[in-house]
């Protein structure tokens, strides 16, 4: 699961919509063109790490996820979580940080939760929850350009 201690950054990321967004049954419905939605925030897979991306045209002066989950067995239940998580300071526009690393055979039958934090001067205070899943979570939109969430995530504003 975690490495709190590895921090990552990659600059420069830029949204190309996947596949799974412009075809098939589970085709979005989004128009392509210049006026169709992009990724304010999103998350991408690299392997075994997961990212979260700073789509917007502002620094966030901090963006901090921490991972939660269970297990079950019979009638027992195992939980974790990632202690403090990740911590970023100035995410600048298109960039891309590491909040989570996932082991696929030791994690596989774990289901998982992130929740990402964002202060931002001009988004405010956010928590993001995307759904949960087994084994990982999936590179996915959290928010998209016309302030809709993407698909089953929250996103709640945080008052000081």
């Amino acid at each position: 699961m975690s490495e709190p201690d590895k921090n990552k950054r990659v600059a420069d990321v830029k949204w190309e919509r996947p596949q799974e967004y412009t075809e098939g049954l589970y085709a979005a419905p989004i128009p392509p063109g210049p006026d169709a939605p992009a990724p304010l925030f999103w998350l991408i897979v690299d392997g075994e790490e997961l990212f979260f991306v700073n789509s917007t045209d502002a620094m966030l002066k901090r963006v901090s996820a921490t991972l939660g989950g269970f297990e079950t067995c019979d009638d027992d239940v195992v939980t974790v979580n990632n202690g403090d998580g990740y911590t970023y300071k100035d995410v600048r526009p298109d960039e891309a940080v590491k909040i989570e690393k996932f082991l696929a055979i030791e994690d596989s039958d774990w289901m998982f939760q992130i929740t990402i934090h964002i202060v931002s001067d001009v988004l405010g205070k956010m928590k993001i929850t995307p759904p949960m899943e087994k084994g990982k979570v999936s590179g996915q939109v959290l928010l998209w350009n016309n302030n809709e969430p993407g698909k089953n995530v929250s996103i709640k504003t945080v008052q000081e």
